[in-house]
């Protein structure tokens, strides 16, 4: 199962931007991008960079999507 963490309330302009993405099995991409949620067309993409596991918490791996560059206010989505 693959889930995508990040900051449901949303990010400063010029702050960080991360979102970690959690999975069980190996992912099949290493690369992310954000799209703009209205208009659907890409933003900004980004390589994945593994984090690897956390000590006794399952058999989970994370990996980090840093979109912190994107500097332009708005509703975005990220994919994987």
């Amino acid at each position: 199962m693959l889930r995508i963490l990040h900051n449901h309330l949303g990010y400063f302009t010029h702050g960080a931007k991360r979102a970690l993405v959690q999975s069980n099995t190996p992912l099949k991409a290493d690369k992310f991008s954000i799209y703009d949620a209205n208009t659907r067309e890409p933003v900004f993409h980004g390589e994945l960079s593994t984090q690897g596991p956390v000590a006794r918490w399952r058999d989970w791996k994370f990996w980090e999507a840093d979109f912190s560059a994107l500097k332009v206010p708005g509703k975005y989505f990220l994919a994987i």
